[in-house]
C-alpha cells in the first residue's frame, strides 16, 4: 500500500483515505470492498522497494515507507494537487526523511520524478546533494506541472512560482 494510506499510516495524512492505493507489478484494477475502493497501479519490478511489514486484522501487508510514498505520488500523479502535498509532506517528514535513501529508491524511477522531487527538496531545505549526483549529467528537461513554465537550470526542470514561494514559506517556518 503506497499513498494516502501508506502517509497516513506513518501519521501524516490526517484522515482515513476512502481509496487505497497499492504499488503491484501486475495490471492495473480496482474493486471495491466495504465502502473502500481499492486501486492497483502497475509498476516495474525494480520500482517495489521500500515496504515495511505490518498486520491487519492478522494479515501482512507491505506499507511503503514514507520516501517511497512520496515518490510514487509523483510519478503516479502529476497534477498541482500532487506537488502541493509532496511539497507539504516533505516539510512536515523532514527529520523523519532520510536523503539518502530517498535518492536510492528515486533512482529506480524515470528522470522526470529524479527532477521533481530533487527540485522539491531543495526549496523546503532537505539534503539533495545524492539525488543531484544521481541526475546531474542527464540531457533533457522535465515539467513539474503541464503549466510550468519557469526554468530551473540545475534540476533541468521547469516550474511555477508559487511552489517555491510556498516551499520556501515551508522552509522558514521550520527554522
Amino acid at each position: 500500500m503506497s499513498f494516502e494510506f501508506a502517509l497516513n499510516y506513518h501519521g501524516y495524512f490526517d484522515q482515513l483515505p476512502d481509496t487505497v492505493t497499492a504499488v503491484s507489478t501486475a495490471n492495473p484494477k480496482t474493486y471495491y470492498f466495504q465502502d473502500l475502493e481499492y486501486q492497483f497501479v502497475k509498476a516495474k519490478p525494480e520500482m517495489m522497494v521500500g515496504y515495511v511489514e505490518m498486520t491487519i486484522d492478522g494479515q501482512k501487508a507491505r506499507v511503503a515507507e514514507i520516501e517511497k510514498a512520496l515518490l510514487d505520488f509523483l510519478h503516479f500523479r502529476k497534477d498541482s494537487y500532487t506537488v502541493d502535498l509532496v511539497l507539504e509532506k516533505l516539510k512536515e517528514a523532514r527529520a523523519e526523511l532520510n536523503p539518502a535513501k530517498l535518492a536510492d529508491y528515486a533512482k529506480l524511477y524515470p528522470i522526470t520524478v529524479q527532477r521533481r522531487i530533487g527540485f522539491l527538496s531543495d526549496i523546503t531545505g532537505l539534503d539533495s546533494g545524492k539525488l543531484y549526483e544521481n541526475i546531474k549529467n542527464t540531457p533533457g528537461f522535465a515539467k513539474l506541472t503541464k503549466t510550468s513554465t519557469k526554468f530551473n537550470a540545475k534540476w533541468r526542470l521547469y516550474f511555477e512560482d508559487r511552489f517555491v514561494k510556498q516551499g520556501s514559506a515551508l522552509h522558514c517556518q521550520q527554522e
